[in-house]
């Protein structure tokens, strides 16, 4: 995290700064946080602080102290990972424009937050109005273009094509990224995640070759938890499709591994639900007892308030449904906060009132 004192223009150049880390960090590891002190705030100036003297110094761009911890929540640090985050500090240092006081500099292309215009334009088109989404990146796929763009452009090509099925040439965009030197660290991690998709959405791909694009992504280093969790999931879901049970119940516990905490329940959901297709009735209503321990946990006192909260609550009710023993009451409980939570949609709570009407 990075302290200071919050002058405007140096909060703006933090701001930039930590957009280009996040592109280029190991994506295991957290963004950094920006704590400058506003300089509104009474007696927040302090000149005894070098990166509060600095900042108020004339023709001062950028002035911050840089705190590194020596290690964060769920993430392992090794000499490998730190020797990867000070190059990523270093990318990022040098793709960031830091303007000066008073400045009007408009960073334009150079500047984060038009690749993230780019991102946030591409996603509601691809899938509705496919022909307006290429015309926002194709200026990107000529050989003068600017060469981070044109990765971009590929990945979000990479993405069209595989909703479209075209999986020839969503896996040959993927490529591209993969190839090219001037990719960030996130395109690369994305785009060997989407191969991935890609792999297994393609019905012509053989176990191998899942597999193959499985442990590619996994020689990713400091890959983040959810690519992980989604990798695992993607693959876990490949054999699923093909009656592979054993693979999948394999692969899903591989992705608990990684797993939001919210998500949880529901992969245990699933779990069970292929040890039902393995006619192995015992496994299943052990993994569905531990979906209820877990959930209970997760929702006591109170449900979060949250999509995710909504989202538990009904993997509750759906792992009580599905355990002979459940009693009335306590099937009555959980879906008490299914219906009780404000972002559970109407359709969801009919669902559950319908069910909870056939055990009465």
């Amino acid at each position: 995290h990075f302290l200071g004192l919050g002058v405007p223009h140096v909060v703006d150049n933090l701001n930039e700064f930590i957009g280009w880390i996040k592109e280029e960090r190991p994506q295991g590891v957290m963004t950094p946080l920006n704590f400058l002190t506003s300089i509104t705030k009474p007696n927040a100036i302090d000149r005894r602080i070098n990166s509060h003297y600095f900042a108020l110094r004339d023709g001062t761009r950028f002035a911050a102290t840089l705190e590194v911890p020596y290690t964060q929540p769920k993430v392992a640090l090794d000499p490998g990972m730190a020797r990867a985050y000070g190059e990523s500090l270093l990318r990022a240092w040098n793709r960031t424009v830091f303007v000066e006081q008073d400045s009007s500099t408009d960073r334009g292309a150079k500047g984060h937050a038009h690749l993230a215009e780019l991102r946030a334009k591409f996603t509601p088109l691809y899938r509705g109005k496919p022909a307006e989404a290429e015309a926002l990146v194709k200026e990107y796929l000529t050989a003068d273009a600017d060469p981070l763009y044109r990765v971009e452009a590929n990945n979000l090509l990479a993405l069209m094509r595989l909703f479209q099925k075209r999986y020839a040439d969503a896996r040959e965009h993927c490529e591209a990224v993969l190839t090219d030197a001037a990719a960030t660290t996130s395109q690369r991690d994305l785009a060997a995640l989407q191969r991935l998709q890609i792999v297994a959405a393609d019905g012509t791909s053989t176990a191998a070759q899942i597999d193959a694009a499985l442990q590619a992504f996994a020689a990713i280093p400091y890959a983040a938890a959810d690519q992980r969790a989604k990798a695992f999931e993607t693959v876990s879901l490949y054999y699923a499709s093909k009656q592979a049970y054993t693979q999948a119940i394999e692969h899903a516990h591989s992705q608990l591994n990684y797993a939001a905490t919210h998500e949880q329940g529901k992969v245990l959901n699933r779990i069970a639900s292929y040890y039902d297709l393995l006619e192995q009735p015992a496994k299943a209503l052990a993994t569905r007892h531990q979906a209820v321990t877990f959930l209970r946990t997760q929702l006591s006192p109170k449900p979060p308030r949250s999509v995710f909260g909504a989202t538990m609550t009904i993997d509750l009710f759906e792992a009580l449904a599905k355990i002979p023993s459940a009693t009335l009451a306590e099937r009555r409980a959980a879906a008490e906060l299914v219906l009780a939570h404000e972002i559970v949609t109407e359709a969801q709570k009919q669902q559950v009132r319908e069910t909870l009407a056939q055990w009465e």
